[in-house]
């Protein structure tokens, strides 16, 4: 294994982010439902958007709360016994439990969606929210600069660094020549991460 493949396995996912299995009654709601019984399903679970399924249980939508207030302003109370069909959004934007917050983090950016149902094949695992996939791509970020502030500079001006295509084998033997417990990762003259004994020891034991 290299270095590179290493740094992979330390992104936090999607997977990461979802910590509750999926409750049909809390993150769904059938197409042929009622805009009232997903106010009631939003409200009830304080959350802001369902997923829509059909007979199958396949994602063909997503209705949030504003597609609701925005129905409801443009037709009054009577909007709320519309069906879920006519309100949602149709095919919306999916992500795999295995994609990087910070991949899923610019798409939803990019595509100005504030929830994205997560599905693994064909079955939804969960729906995200910006702001859950920004606070794990914060932490992810966060924890790793504070990482580089402390041991960068001194590292490197004792060349104590490696890069993506290093085997964790030799990265592991330079550590331990120099006394370390980690090593910044560089790529074209930037540091692109952190990668400690302990990752490599579990790699290599995963191995």
């Amino acid at each position: 294994m290299k270095i590179g493949d290493l740094l992979k396995t330390k992104t936090t996912t999607l997977r990461d982010v979802l910590t509750k299995p999926i409750d049909a009654n809390t993150m769904t709601v059938t197409v042929d439902s009622e805009v009232i019984e997903a106010a009631r399903r939003i409200t009830a679970n304080s959350i802001g958007a369902l997923a829509v399924v059909d007979e199958a249980g396949l994602v063909i939508g997503i209705i949030t709360e504003k597609d609701i207030v925005r129905v409801i302003s443009q037709h009054g109370g009577d909007a709320l016994q519309k069906l879920v069909a006519s309100v949602m959004t149709p095919n919306p934007t999916c992500a795999k439990p295995d994609d990087s917050s910070h991949t899923t983090l610019l798409t939803m950016i990019h595509g100005r969606h504030r929830h994205v149902p997560v599905i693994e094949d064909g079955v939804l695992l969960g729906v995200v929210m910006s702001l859950d996939v920004a606070k794990a791509r914060l932490s992810e970020t966060t924890s790793e600069s504070m990482a580089l502030i402390k041991l960068v500079p001194d590292l490197i001006a004792d060349h104590g660094e490696c890069y993506p295509d290093d085997e964790i084998e030799v990265v592991f033997e330079r550590m331990n020549s120099l006394g370390l417990r980690c090593l910044p990762v560089r790529e074209n003259e930037k540091v692109i991460g952190v990668v400690t004994s302990s990752d490599i020891a579990r790699a290599k034991i995963g191995g």
